[in-house]
């Protein structure tokens, strides 16, 4: 399992397909990987800034799922024995955007909700001087991946493809 981009040169396309070669049984599989979104750049530039210069500040993600990728061929994304859930699956994600901003990770609280409908979970980490508040929910009624930083009276806000600055 990689994130994307799976290779960052064209040139490596051929090692990656014979390393691929040599044990064929295995899958090779990329993911979406948020680092490489202009967004996240400018988000992940003003953090380490903030960061830099010793300033609190939040990132607060809201992911919300409505059941299984339509896109999915199984519904490994909500089975917890299989791929530990929601908050795995997003979690490692934020987890890798959080350590663009700080390699200072402590992971402060985390909790794992399960009822019929689907995974409600929850992750606190601190980087640096920030703090990630992420939220998993697995039976919203819409699919939407929200992200903001929150920085004294401000906040900027990613969701989906809208970016916002506000006066809290």
């Amino acid at each position: 399992l990689c994130e994307k981009p799976l290779a960052v040169a064209r040139d490596q396309h051929g090692s990656l397909a014979a390393a691929y070669a040599e044990c064929p049984e295995l899958g090779l599989v990329a993911v979406h990987q948020y680092r490489y979104s202009p967004t996240w750049r400018l988000l992940s530039r003003l953090a380490r800034l903030l960061d830099r210069l010793g300033a609190p500040f939040e990132l607060v993600v809201d992911v919300q799922r409505n059941g299984t990728d339509r896109h999915a061929t199984t519904a490994w994304r909500s089975d917890i024995e299989v791929s530990g859930g929601m908050l795995a699956d997003h979690g490692v994600h934020f987890l890798a955007l959080g350590w663009t901003i700080s390699e200072d990770v402590q992971v402060l609280s985390g909790l794992r909700a399960w009822n019929t409908e689907g995974e409600r979970s929850a992750a606190t980490v601190r980087f640096g001087t920030g703090v990630l508040d992420l939220s998993v929910c697995g039976d919203a009624n819409v699919r939407r991946t929200c992200v903001e930083l929150h920085v004294a009276a401000l906040r900027l806000r990613w969701c989906d493809a809208s970016v916002r600055l506000t006066a809290c």
